[in-house]
């Protein structure tokens, strides 16, 4: 997606041997092996610090509940595939954290200090998309149950009911995706009425959203495209495959083809994020068209 990042520079180079040279080279592409010493390097014993500093954490940053969670549900990913034992101790790590978070009416605060205090942060920006996260990446972890120990389990499932008794108060866009998607991990394994009726509940509001933008020319929930975009028909597909109302189905489908067709353009891939948005009827933003927006 960066020109400069290194896989890319070394196609550029390539496709300069090719006019120099007058000579097809041809290109072999490897998936390098799975690195997990950024990551680790990234967290403390209390959670995974927000940014760097090129490989160094950038302590000043703090933490969030969103990269826990993010943190969260890639190591649970690993773990679940190469079953390695040192996986858990930062699934533990990601957990409390998200834990230490959860306040008692039900919300969790996003922002903390490298000294473990919640920031002024808290107040001025709009929680909702850390909620979903740590909806989702509760749901995910809940669903490996039968390979994550009985404590850990035990502990995410008092965290998970408590929080989603107020996912119907969510009415952003991606939190409601966020949500819906922890809610059908969960219900892979234990399908109760109650997450079935919350995922229904949120799925109709993205319904309704739908409709109200999609004309002939744009088919999705917003009048705009910007991160995350990907979320929504997915979450879409996954109500459809717990609830099976065909609705759900027929606007995941149409609205991903639709996001596709955006995505794809002249043989490239053109990201959009929250550095380039793009609006309904409108040109795409500098940002996006320059093709150096990072999908967030």
């Amino acid at each position: 997606m960066a020109p400069t990042a290194w896989e890319n520079s070394a196609i550029a180079h390539v496709q300069q041997f090719r006019k120099i040279l007058d000579f097809n080279v041809k290109l072999q592409y490897k998936i390098p092996e799975i690195n997990l010493n950024h990551v680790k390097k990234m967290t403390t014993n209390f959670g995974i610090i927000q940014f760097s500093v090129i490989n160094h954490p950038d302590k000043d940053s703090g933490y969030t509940v969103d990269d826990n969670a993010r943190a969260l549900i890639a190591m649970c990913l690993h773990y679940k595939i190469f079953r390695t034992a040192s996986d858990l101790k930062y699934i533990t790590i990601y957990f409390d954290f998200i834990s230490y978070s959860f306040q008692e009416e039900g919300c969790f605060l996003n922002y903390i200090n490298f000294q473990r205090e919640f920031t002024a942060q808290n107040s001025d920006c709009n929680l909702e998309d850390s909620f979903g996260r740590a909806i989702w990446a509760l749901g995910y972890l809940l669903s490996l149950h039968d390979i994550i120990p009985e404590d850990l389990i035990r502990k995410a499932q008092v965290v998970f009911n408590k929080a989603v008794l107020r996912a119907s108060d969510i009415h952003s866009t991606r939190s409601m995706a966020f949500i819906i998607k922890g809610l059908y991990y969960v219900g892979l394994k234990n399908n109760s009425l109650q997450n079935r009726l919350v995922i229904e509940e949120l799925a109709d509001r993205l319904v309704q959203m739908y409709r109200h933008e999609t004309d002939d020319t744009w088919q999705w929930y917003e009048s705009y495209l910007t991160y995350a975009n990907s979320v929504i028909p997915e979450a879409m597909l996954l109500a459809w495959l717990t609830i099976r109302k065909s609705v759900y189905r027929s606007i995941a489908a149409s609205s991903f083809d639709f996001l596709i067709s955006k995505i794809f353009s002249q043989g490239a891939i053109k990201v959009i994020s929250n550095k380039g948005w793009m609006h309904n009827n409108k040109e795409i933003d500098a940002a996006h068209k320059s093709g150096n927006s990072l999908l967030m």
